[in-house]
């Protein structure tokens, strides 16, 4: 909200400076990942900022990356946003963020996690200190049936910088899918201990004490998210993983349905 608040700050010196537009649109599609806000207060101030800076230059190549990621991650328009994806890549073929999101945001969605792990690769290849991409390079090779990769790269992340949210995230996803519960919950106690309500870190938690037998921690964990919720914003998702992991199927496809309608 910060940098949104420079970003505008900016236009008002410039009304016509595309790049600032395309700047909010990114910091508004990401913030329903944390989650900050929901999909729909996020996604249309989003949208219509990426839109604003089409208008203003369509060759902008950030502009196109940016439109394309709330394409694919509200309106669920597949095929416009292959086509974005792929424009802002030919505009700028060194916009390590263009591969990256093609990647995240598109291509492991319709299921081509081979292509996913090449275009992380390349964002790597111009970006390769960027944190954000080394460890969600960790989540592609876990969606992509890559388990050992994953850890092998969720770890190197975690080094990289072990107080980085997303790396510590990461490595709680791929030590639940190697069933390494223990693991997952002794990396969630020190960010929970200074951040009782860290969403990311809870949904990992809860879901290791779901499969690992821990019934009454992981509805703890449940009832902690409706605590949270009366205050802010949920990822009903979040809550849906606990309840999955727990055998609870129809409370789960009730909290789907529920992150469907936001």
């Amino acid at each position: 909200l910060k940098s949104i608040e420079y970003y505008q700050q900016a236009i008002k010196l410039d009304p016509n400076f595309a790049l600032a537009y395309a700047r909010i649109a990114e910091a508004y599609n990401q913030m329903p990942n944390y989650p900050y806000l929901s999909p729909s207060e996020a996604f249309p101030q989003a949208k219509a900022a990426a839109l604003r800076a089409l208008e203003i230059d369509p060759t902008l190549s950030e502009a196109h990356a940016a439109f394309a990621n709330t394409l694919t991650s509200y309106d669920l328009n597949w095929t416009e946003a292959e086509r974005s994806f792929k424009r802002s890549i030919e505009l700028d073929p060194n916009s390590a963020v263009a591969h990256y999101r093609y990647a995240t945001e598109y291509l492991i969605s319709v299921g081509r996690h081979d292509e996913a792990i090449a275009e992380v690769k390349r964002a790597l290849e111009i970006e390769p200190l960027d944190l954000n991409m080394q460890a969600n390079l960790a989540r592609v090779y876990l969606w992509g049936g890559h388990p050992d990769l994953a850890l092998e790269q969720a770890k190197k992340a975690h080094d990289l910088e072990p107080s980085f949210g997303i790396g510590r995230l990461v490595l709680g996803f791929v030590y639940n899918a190697k069933a390494m519960y223990e693991d997952t919950i002794r990396l969630s106690d020190a960010s929970l201990q200074t951040d009782p309500n860290n969403q990311h870190m809870l949904l990992i938690r809860g879901y290791a004490y779901a499969k690992s037998g821990r019934r009454r921690e992981a509805e703890e964990v449940v009832r902690k998210f409706r605590e949270i919720e009366k205050s802010q914003y949920v990822s009903h998702g979040f809550i849906a993983a606990i309840l999955g992991a727990l055998g609870d199927k129809e409370k789960a496809f009730a909290e789907l349905d529920k992150a469907l309608e936001q």
